[in-house]
C-alpha cells in the first residue's frame, strides 16, 4: 500500500509552518515539508519530529479539567471543555473594554 500525505500545520510555535504527515497503514510514520506556508519547504528540528508524539502512550486524547481553581485534573467531554472555554471568553468580553482584548489566531493553511 502506498503512503498517504496529509497536509497539516506545525503546532510547536506560532509560525505556522506547513508539512505533510506521511501515513502508512493508518499510522503516521514521518513528515514531509510543504513548499507552502511560512517555512517555504523547510522545517526546524521540532517540525521534523512532530510525528513522534502522535502514537506516544502518554499522549492526551481527551480533555482534562479541574473543578474550580484547585484540585486534580479529571477527564471530561469535549462538549464540557469547549463550553467552559466559551464561557470564560464571554466573561473576559463582558468585563474588558474592546481595546484591551487581543486573541492570537493564525491561518492554518496558507
Amino acid at each position: 500500500m502506498a503512503d498517504k500525505k496529509i497536509l497539516t500545520t506545525c503546532v510547536y510555535c506560532g509560525t505556522g509552518c506547513n508539512f505533510f504527515f506521511r501515513v502508512r497503514n493508518g499510522k503516521v510514520i514521518g513528515v514531509i515539508p510543504s513548499p507552502r506556508g511560512a517555512g517555504q519547504g523547510k522545517l526546524c528540528i521540532k517540525g521534523w519530529s512532530a510525528h513522534e508524539f502522535i502514537h506516544h502512550p502518554e499522549r492526551l486524547t481527551v480533555p482534562l479539567m479541574r473543578d474550580g481553581k484547585e484540585g486534580p485534573l479529571q477527564e471530561t467531554t469535549w462538549e464540557k471543555a469547549l463550553a467552559r472555554v466559551a464561557q470564560r471568553l464571554s466573561d473576559i468580553k463582558a468585563r474588558t473594554e474592546r481595546r484591551h482584548r487581543l486573541f492570537h489566531l493564525r491561518q492554518m493553511y496558507q
